[in-house]
């Protein structure tokens, strides 16, 4: 059984504290409780996509996660745990790997989702990603240049199946999007063929 945060106990027990622990602790005690609760319940996720993970590789695992992303609140933790929980679930020869110790916990945050995901689902992508460049590459002339020079930005996506247009920045889109109308200079608007997710890019 993987080992629990030494306060989870306090946490659960739902006994109110007195009004002088309180103080003593001071005003951002609620929230380092709070966090512990939230690394706890993510460490007892781990353990249960892990199987039979060796003990203590669990909690390496979330220790991992909340150095490379930060509190257990913070956006890009919530999608990478999420991610992580999902693939571990579904790949085992990544779980096997991770509780081998073959995959470090420090490797494993670090992956990219698409190294994360089976075989078969890699393959899937690849499909995907190849029809979509095909695809944006015979409509290059009015959809835009396709492009594996840049990688989406979001965190469960990653891929470099994209297409751009050069433009002013007034010209990407309506003018509150990018600030003021005289808005010097020119950006490069890139759009990912696998999510549909669009950003703004400067003009190398």
């Amino acid at each position: 059984m993987p080992k629990r945060s030494p306060h989870l106990p306090e946490l659960l027990s739902g006994k109110k504290k007195k009004k002088s622990e309180v103080s003593q602790e001071g005003p951002g005690s609620s929230s380092n409780a709070d966090a512990a609760l939230a690394s706890a319940a993510s460490a007892d996720l781990l353990a249960k996509a892990l199987v039979n993970p060796l003990e203590g590789l669990a909690e390496e695992v979330e220790t991992e996660l909340c150095k490379l992303h930060g509190c257990p609140s913070s956006r890009e933790y919530k999608a990478s745990i999420r991610n992580l929980l999902a693939n571990l679930r579904r790949n085992e020869v990544l779980r096997a790997n991770v509780c081998s110790r073959a995959l470090s916990p420090y490797d494993l945050v670090r992956m990219a989702p698409k190294d994360l995901a089976t075989e078969k689902h890699r393959e899937v992508l690849q499909k995907t990603e190849d029809k979509m460049m095909s695809r944006c590459t015979m409509h290059s002339a009015a959809q835009g240049v396709a492009t594996s020079d840049f990688q989406c930005p979001l965190e469960e996506c990653k891929s470099r199946a994209c297409s751009y247009v050069d433009a002013g920045r007034r010209d990407i889109g309506k003018s509150e999007t990018w600030g003021a109308k005289d808005a010097e200079g020119k950006g490069r608007a890139v759009t990912c063929l696998t999510c549909g997710h669009k950003w703004e890019a400067d003009m190398c």
